[in-house]
């Protein structure tokens, strides 16, 4: 290896592979939109764009072939997700007497979770179990980010990324549930930057709550 590194074999050529190969692999591994889904999926404040630019301040500072993007690009990806997503589920935006509220497309929101959880075929003629979900955190004094949604609990689907049944059976009958985190399983509906209080659960939310069951 200490060969391979410094150069001593092929005249040097066999190092400058290697080199090209560790490149391109970091590259793919911290492509924009693996950052952007850290981004979008870590607790607040745990990645942000200044953890891009330090990455590239630092480690590319001396590597003139840029293992790191570009938080600009980052963005760009951001845009384009964002526009997707618009057009893929659409949603409403309403300003209430208590804040900001954002409608989600239900039909098409569901639609979605339902064919990622492989469960759109079987909801065509049976009844598929979903459980409503509703949760909320403050943000500064006074004000509140609240979020309802639904929840895929049917036995018959399965994980949306890893594809692993959400139950698994064993050949002497046994039954499993697999453990995953409810947001894997979660799509939003609402989202509320509002003003928490009974009210907004009356007027905003009860609607759709009482909705989804019927």
């Amino acid at each position: 290896m200490d060969a391979i590194f410094n150069g001593g074999l092929f005249n040097g050529e066999s190092a400058e592979s290697l080199k090209m190969y560790s490149a391109a692999y970091v590259k793919n591994l911290f492509r924009t939109w693996r950052l952007l889904k850290a981004g979008g999926t870590s607790p607040v404040g745990a990645f942000k764009t200044s953890t891009i630019n330090a990455l590239r301040n630092v480690i590319d500072d001396r590597n003139k072939e840029g293992l790191f993007p570009l938080a600009a690009a980052v963005l760009r990806t951001k845009k384009l997700l964002d526009d997707e997503s618009f057009w893929l589920i659409g949603f409403e935006w309403k300003q209430t007497k208590y804040g900001e509220v954002f409608f989600i497309n239900f039909n098409n929101s569901l639609r979605l979770l339902l064919k990622a959880c492989g469960l759109h075929e079987l909801a065509t003629h049976e009844s598929i179990q979903i459980a409503l979900a509703i949760d909320g955190a403050d943000m500064i004094y006074d004000r509140t980010h609240v979020s309802a949604g639904v929840k895929i609990t049917d036995t018959f689907g399965y994980h949306p990324v890893t594809k692993q049944p959400l139950l698994q059976r064993t050949d002497e009958g046994g039954k499993k549930f697999v453990r995953v985190q409810s947001f894997e399983l979660c799509s939003i509906m609402i989202i509320a930057d509002a003003r928490d209080s009974k009210d907004l659960y009356e007027d905003v939310f009860k609607y759709f709550m009482t909705g989804v069951r019927r």
